[in-house]
This record gives structure tokens, C-alpha cells and sequence, in this order.
């Protein structure tokens, strides 16, 4: 188990995790999706965009804060 904080950089927002290191980063959307209400996001920690296919074990350790922001690739996409 990984715990983590998720925040949302626009909103100021955000929700504290524990999430199996094993999962992929993407699943994190769904989360993201009931909470935010938004699924075409980017997951930043510090400097970096995460790649959504990392596990989280691999991508995060305990105590990191991910930022949750827009994806402006998909802006003014359906």
C-alpha cells in the first residue's frame, strides 16, 4: 500500500490514499472522475507528469502530494 494525497490544483481540493502499490496510476481516473467529475487529467508530482501506465508502487512514494490538472490536449475536445 502506497499512502499518497491527491490535490487538485485548480479547486484546492484534495483527498488522502491508500491505494495498492500494484495498481496502475491510470486507475486513478475513476477517482478522479467521481470526485472531480473530470477523466482527461494529468497526475503531476513536483516537476514531473506521471506516466499513467506506472504502477503506483513505482511512481509515488508514501507521503507524495500528485497534482491533478487539466489535460489541454483534449481542451474544447467531446
Amino acid at each position: 500500500m502506497v499512502r499518497f494525497t491527491l490535490r487538485d490544483g485548480l479547486k484546492e481540493f484534495s483527498i488522502k490514499m491508500d491505494v495498492p502499490s500494484d495498481n496502475p496510476l491510470s486507475n486513478l481516473r475513476e477517482v478522479v472522475s467521481g470526485v472531480w467529475g473530470e477523466d482527461r487529467v494529468l497526475f503531476v508530482n513536483g516537476y514531473h507528469i506521471l506516466d499513467p501506465e506506472m504502477t503506483i508502487g513505482n511512481a509515488l512514494d508514501g507521503g507524495d502530494v500528485i497534482d491533478v490538472l487539466p489535460d489541454l490536449r483534449h481542451l474544447g475536445k467531446v
